[in-house]
């Protein structure tokens, strides 16, 4: 009787494992993002990948490629950089947030972000604004797609977990080390 309620334990355990499990995910979350935009300040055209943050909808943007009004040499600025940016992006929401993404070309800075009240996106240039305030900048036609890359559930994994634990135990009963 004893072993039969240890056991009984024990596979109850194993079954609520998989339940307690379902947000994590076998390494990180990357988010490929796409972006076209014009506006005064000439076209511009980017690639964009991201990381995301824990159990947020928010990504990280930590690389860019693209162009600027014809320049090809873009560079990612740091949160904080330009303007108070914060370089997310939340596929399900807008997208950029009031905060934005800056990037520098050549000696200026530039940042793209979400304007709530206007609700649009807006480009500010540190030419002509420090861009500390939402409304700063002028809007855009602006456009952007996203896909989700490395998305690997981690409750898969427990899941094929319980046909080895159930043929290792019959295994050691079958030997008779048990």
């Amino acid at each position: 009787m004893q072993r039969f309620v240890r056991a009984l334990v024990v596979l109850s355990a194993l079954l609520v494992l998989p339940l307690t499990a379902t947000n994590a995910y076998a390494g990180s979350i990357t988010l490929e993002i796409s972006m076209a935009w014009y506006g005064p300040y000439g076209t511009g055209v980017v690639d964009l990948m991201a990381v995301k943050q824990g159990t947020a909808t928010e990504y990280t943007i930590d690389s860019a490629v693209g162009t600027q009004g014809g320049a090809h040499a873009i560079s990612l600025l740091g949160p904080g950089a330009y303007g108070g940016n914060d370089n997310l992006f939340d596929p399900q929401g807008t997208g950029l947030d009031s905060s934005g993404l800056a990037f520098q070309v050549g000696s200026t800075d530039y940042k793209i972000y979400y304007n709530p009240v206007a609700q649009n996106v807006f480009e500010c240039s540190s030419a002509l604004t420090t861009c500390t305030t939402v409304g700063n900048g002028v809007p855009l036609n602006f456009s952007s797609s996203s896909t989700v890359l490395n998305a690997m559930p981690e409750p898969s994994s427990i899941l094929l977990l319980f046909p080895g634990l159930i043929g290792f135990g019959a295994f050691i009963r079958w030997k008779g080390w048990a």
